[in-house]
């Protein structure tokens, strides 16, 4: 009869041990502030560009927006953003942005080019270009005249 008990109990600690085991949470890290903000996390202002409209014969004739230029230090990337005027966003205008930039991921130069019909701003995502560098960035849209930016910028 003891040793029935003792039996049981073995059973009892088992169980209490495996279910223990299978209901205790498992660790998990939680994601970066980089990752939650798809790597725009502490972003700051590195340059800011006059988008000028020109004519057919290329003579400056107008502003048209800004062209900014955003880095992130801790997450180490790059992005761009081109707001137009508020005379521009009454119709859907073609609009382009790009960055030329060395991917300090793959080891290599890259580029990543945005275009989209839009009545806005239009900004593309965090491009992985490293603590420090440099890039070119380009920045356009289509209304009576070309409209555009386009410069290297240091970060």
């Amino acid at each position: 009869m003891q040793m029935r008990h003792r039996i049981s109990a073995l059973f009892a600690a088992s169980a209490i041990c495996v279910g223990a085991a299978a209901t205790a949470p498992a660790a998990h890290a939680a994601p970066s502030p980089c990752a939650l903000a798809n790597g725009k996390y502490q972003g700051s202002l590195t340059a800011s560009y006059e988008v000028i409209g020109y004519d057919s014969q290329g003579r400056p004739q107008e502003r048209g927006g800004t062209l900014s230029v955003w880095h992130s230090a801790r997450c180490q990337t790059l992005w761009v953003r081109l707001v137009k005027l508020a005379q521009f966003t009454d119709a859907e205008r073609l609009t382009a942005i790009s960055i030329d930039y060395y991917n300090v991921e793959l080891h290599r130069a890259d580029y990543l080019s945005r275009t989209e019909m839009t009545r806005g701003s239009l900004e593309s995502v965090a491009v992985s270009a490293g603590a420090h560098g440099q890039a070119d960035v380009n920045g356009s849209f289509l209304g009576d005249y070309q409209y555009t930016a386009n410069s290297t910028v240091s970060f």
